[in-house]
């Protein structure tokens, strides 16, 4: 009972830091309702925040094609390689997003693994988990379009 009671508020106080960040933006984004609100059972809760997870990791897909697709269209003229087939050159700014986003993902992987292992055992590690993944993922959202967006350039 203290672990779910424990569980609940750990998640309220994550839902809560974000909020408090956004209010310090110029520009004030509608709260958000919690979709795990609902959530009566550990298990329950545990599904819908890898819904949550997986939706952001979705989001995340998104805006990275969006971003590539965007970097390869600046890319130099099509060359035409020995075989005779006509290939765009890839960009040095597409082929470091793409390392920084190989390493990216490793980090994403190995801090939340972290996170989850302090919760290994219980039945509270799964969410742990996936907070930390949907997290960690909306702030590299954050972070490509904060590097890459322009007011001609949109990722979303």
């Amino acid at each position: 009972m203290l672990r779910s009671v424990l569980a609940i508020l750990f998640v309220l106080i994550l839902a809560n830091g974000p909020l408090a960040q956004q209010s310090a933006k110029p520009e004030a984004q509608p709260a958000r309702a919690n979709p795990c609100d609902n959530a009566t059972t550990q298990a329950d809760m545990n599904q819908c925040t890898a819904e949550e997870y997986r939706k952001t990791d979705a989001h995340l897909n998104i805006v990275y094609k969006n971003l590539v697709r965007l970097l390869q269209k600046d890319a130099d003229e099509p060359q035409k390689p020995s075989g005779g087939e006509q290939k765009k050159a890839e960009i040095p700014a597409v082929q470091k997003l793409r390392a920084a986003q190989r390493q990216w993902i490793q980090y994403r992987d190995l801090h939340c693994g972290a996170v989850k292992a302090q919760y290994e055992g219980g039945s509270i590690a799964a969410m742990q988990w996936s907070i930390c993944m949907t997290e960690t993922t909306n702030h590299r959202v954050e972070e490509l379009k904060h590097g890459y967006e322009t007011e001609d350039r949109k990722l979303e």
